[in-house]
């Protein structure tokens, strides 16, 4: 998805801050280990800009951290994946359908959207 520049994105799931790397292909990225047993991965994010700790319990909505162009990276954007338990990754194309709506503003299935909450 291709986002402002410093656009916050949200864990689309409750889950865990499982990893925080600066490194390699995906620049400064998260692993965001899924309640539902799922991983998520955002990737290009702007270097020290997580917004939890690893190990760290996270709700579903919640700003994790923000978009950048960390990495091999061409632009601002945001490197979504989700992957099963084994880490092997879903189709990318239909992750990114399913929660795109979610990344930036959450709406959870009764309707509920979060507040414009920017951070800096």
């Amino acid at each position: 998805s291709n986002f402002e520049p410093r656009t916050p994105v949200r864990a689309v799931v409750d889950g865990t801050i499982e990893k925080i790397k600066d490194e390699g292909a995906y620049g400064y990225h998260i692993f965001l280990q899924g309640a539902d047993g799922y991983q998520y991965l955002y990737g290009h994010l702007k270097r020290e800009s997580a917004m939890y700790a690893k190990g760290a319990p996270v709700s579903a909505g919640a700003i994790i951290a923000i978009a950048d162009s960390t990495g091999s990276s061409t632009g601002d954007h945001l490197h979504f994946e989700v992957r099963n338990g084994d880490g092997s990754a879903l189709d990318t194309a239909m992750a990114t359908r399913i929660y795109d709506s979610y990344i930036l503003k959450y709406r959870d299935y009764n309707g509920y959207e979060s507040p414009d909450t920017e951070s800096d």
